[in-house]
């Protein structure tokens, strides 16, 4: 377990700050810091990211936070989860805070959380996606917030979303929606399920459950990780 910390313009992640190439099968159980891009697994990536999860706290003081990467610029990320703390200040997503690539076959467990006293986009997959692919994905991470009377957008999958596709997601319906805010043209709706159906293959449409995903009980309760 390791810390890292960054401060101004740093993209901070526990593998790499910056990827443009392949990462793949690693893990993060330390803590992250950052004011701009901060990611369990990398700060800023324009490559691949493939079978990693994070379990660390990861925290922006300013900028964007995921529990995978920080923003994800046209890149790929699969097959990753995400069970830690989540926080930033304006975007923060339980796998990716800024998002314009892609997302596949990702799982967040992990709280996503912003004390932001102007505006913020919390999102239990992608704080704000702007023209970016959501597939197969699911979270079962809660969205909290400090500041209840500021301008925050909210989503069970996606803060904010901006002419995005959304595929077969699902998320925990805790009193909030899939989507906390739209703009553009958008495709998709991510789809709220009670813990019981999440424990359903049958209700989870597009998940590949023969070489992907398996069904896991944890708490007495089947999870798909």
């Amino acid at each position: 377990s390791i810390s890292v910390c960054g401060s101004g313009n740093i993209h901070a992640g526990a593998i790499a700050g910056y990827n443009a190439g392949l990462i793949s099968g690693c893990a993060n159980s330390g803590e992250v810091e950052s004011s701009k891009y901060a990611g369990g697994i990398v700060g800023y990536s324009s490559g691949s990211i493939l079978d990693c999860h994070n379990s660390g706290k990861i925290i922006n003081t300013w900028g964007t936070s995921g529990g995978i990467a920080g923003y994800n610029e046209k890149g790929e990320i699969a097959r990753c989860y995400n069970t830690g703390w989540i926080g930033a200040i304006f975007s923060c997503g339980g796998i990716v805070g800024f998002n314009n690539g892609t997302i596949t076959d990702c799982l967040n467990i992990g709280p996503v959380a912003t004390d932001s006293s102007s505006v913020a986009n919390l999102g239990g997959i992608v704080g704000y996606d702007n023209l970016g692919t959501i597939q197969n994905c699911c979270s079962f991470g809660y969205t909290f917030l400090s500041n209840p009377d500021k301008q925050i957008h909210s989503g069970g999958i996606v803060g904010v979303r901006s002419t995005t596709i959304i595929t077969n997601c699902y998320f925990l319906g805790l009193d909030i929606d899939g989507v906390g805010g739209s703009d553009g043209t958008n495709t998709g709706t991510p789809v709220s399920c009670s813990l019981e159906e999440l424990g359903q293959m049958e209700i989870l449409s597009g998940f590949d459950f023969s070489s992907v995903w398996i069904m896991q009980k944890i708490n007495n309760h089947d999870i798909p990780t």
